[in-house]
């Protein structure tokens, strides 16, 4: 499937993700596209803070859907 993410600047990205994936290894992949650093990584869907271990099957979030993702600067 694949999710949108929100950043904080505002850009929206489209990444590829399976159901059984974490958030944590969607964060490496917007890392990897964007060089935010996972430590300043905060993902939120629906209003809830997404934590790492969390699947995106047990999210509720489906393909198209948009996830917020804050975070500070890099240092």
């Amino acid at each position: 499937v694949h999710i949108w993410v929100r950043l904080s600047t505002g850009k929206d990205l489209r990444l590829s993700a399976s159901m059984s994936d974490t958030i944590g290894q969607l964060k490496k992949q917007l890392q990897a596209q964007e060089g935010i650093d996972l430590a300043w990584q905060r993902w939120f869907f629906s209003g809830k803070l997404l934590t790492d271990r969390t699947r995106l099957q047990e999210t509720k979030i489906q393909k198209d859907f948009v996830v917020q993702a804050g975070g500070g600067c890099n240092p």
